[in-house]
């Protein structure tokens, strides 16, 4: 009986695997860089975020320490003014009391515009007898009719004078303190501009109404 061994095919065979054993290991080379790259990259991606995480958390926190002094003191002016607003009404109840009109008159003047002039303020309580006698005046019910009147100009000497002078007045009274607790709305009665001699004029009335 004769043996033939065939020794190229061996070989061959011995080579191919040579060659699927270095693909295998370049392979999973190419993986462990890839995974190794890709893990690093989320690392430095995660500690960037939580580095700018925790410098606007430290930033925050800083201006929280600042402004806390300030806003405690806010939080109890407010605590106050709610403490205040309770008794207004009780304070502004006496309305015809000598220190409520120092307070009114005293808002009358300091919110008035520059170019506006007052020159008449009238106060005339709405009498419900008087006006049930008054015949056709009988109609006229407590909400038509201003107990606080104000009249006042504005004489125009330039461009630069504002013509809304009178809504920005009748605005900062609206916002006072003392029309709130007692009257429901300030209204504009009369607002108009003429010609007075060399110059524009603007006259205007204001009325309180409950």
């Amino acid at each position: 009986m004769r043996y033939q061994l065939n020794f190229l095919s061996t070989a061959a065979f011995k080579r191919h695997q040579e060659h699927q054993k270095q693909f295998i290991i370049l392979l999973s080379s190419i993986v462990w860089i890839f995974s190794f790259f890709l893990l690093f990259n989320m690392y430095r991606s995660i500690k960037f975020k939580t580095t700018v995480y925790e410098s606007k958390v430290r930033s925050v926190q800083s201006n929280i320490v600042e402004l806390e002094p300030e806003l405690s003191y806010l939080k109890q002016l407010v605590n106050e003014r709610n403490q205040l607003k309770k008794y207004l009404p009780l304070y502004l109840e006496e309305r015809y009391r000598p220190s409520i009109w120092q307070a009114r008159l005293y808002d009358l003047a300091e919110l008035l515009p520059q170019d506006l002039v007052l020159s008449a303020i009238e106060f005339k309580p709405y009498n419900e007898e008087a006006v049930k006698r008054g015949g056709k005046k009988s109609k006229l019910k407590k909400e038509d009719v201003p107990e606080i009147k104000i009249d006042g100009y504005m004489v125009f000497k330039n461009k630069t004078q504002d013509i809304y002078s009178v809504d920005e007045y009748r605005e900062r009274l609206i916002a006072s303190a003392t029309m709130e607790p007692v009257y429901s709305k300030i209204d504009i009665l009369n607002n108009r501009i003429y010609k007075d001699e060399d110059n524009l004029k603007l006259i205007f009335s204001l009325g309180y109404f409950e």
